[in-house]
């Protein structure tokens, strides 16, 4: 009996050992506060990319007159834009005159048939503003813009849909004292690299292998 006595004073002990290491445990915190929580795994770390889209307009401009009548013309415009990760959008193209300009009068003037474009903008908040800027001349050289395209260039916002935008912008702008540039600007945009899922103006992360 005296053998039996003295197991079970140790297995006493043991156990009150046990609780006492289990009650401290349960009110420590195992991540002091100098030392993060987060496990690191190793492997994917996310990218951003850029996007490219197409734009595309079709303008309708006309240099109304105070006297003589109202100048024409249709201007067709295929842009390549690139956004970047920050929202910043550039792009450049050629507006081409689509037919002739139209007058009621008769002008010695040689009409412009192509005006080089530049545009920059931003993409963000579910909409893409561009603006528009014709500082490069005409083409032929000294040709003139008979019906007000460049002049009538302003700025336009087109809403986004997944991985489309367009908009229909309606522009006038006096001339001084001649008339009023006026122009109505359909245009449309795509962008085949972006993600339908991936919020307007960031890019979807991508993972790279370890």
């Amino acid at each position: 009996m005296h053998g039996w006595r003295k197991v079970a004073a140790w297995v006493g002990v043991f156990v009150v050992a046990a609780g006492a290491g289990a009650f401290v445990a349960s009110r420590s915190d195992p991540f002091p506060p100098d030392v993060d929580g987060t496990v690191a795994t190793p492997g994917a770390s996310p990218t951003l990319s850029t996007d490219h889209w197409m734009l595309r307009t079709t303008t309708n401009s006309a240099h109304i007159l105070h006297v003589g009548g109202t100048c024409r013309g249709r201007w067709l415009l295929n842009a390549p834009l690139v956004a970047t990760p920050d929202g910043t959008v550039m792009g450049k193209g050629t507006a081409k005159l689509a037919g002739r300009v139209t007058c009621p009068f008769a002008t010695s003037q040689v009409e412009a048939l192509r005006i080089p474009i530049d545009i920059a903008g931003h993409i963000g908040d579910g909409s893409i503003v561009l603006v528009f800027r014709a500082d490069h001349g005409t083409d032929p050289a000294g040709s003139s813009d008979l019906a007000g395209y460049a002049a009538a260039l302003s700025v336009m916002t087109l809403p986004v849909h997944g991985t489309s935008a367009r908009a229909t912008l309606t522009t006038s702008v006096p001339d001084g004292d001649q008339g009023t540039y006026r122009s109505v600007m359909h245009a449309r945009a795509a962008c085949p690299s972006c993600s339908p899922s991936a919020p307007v103006g960031s890019s979807v992360p991508t993972t790279a292998s370890p």
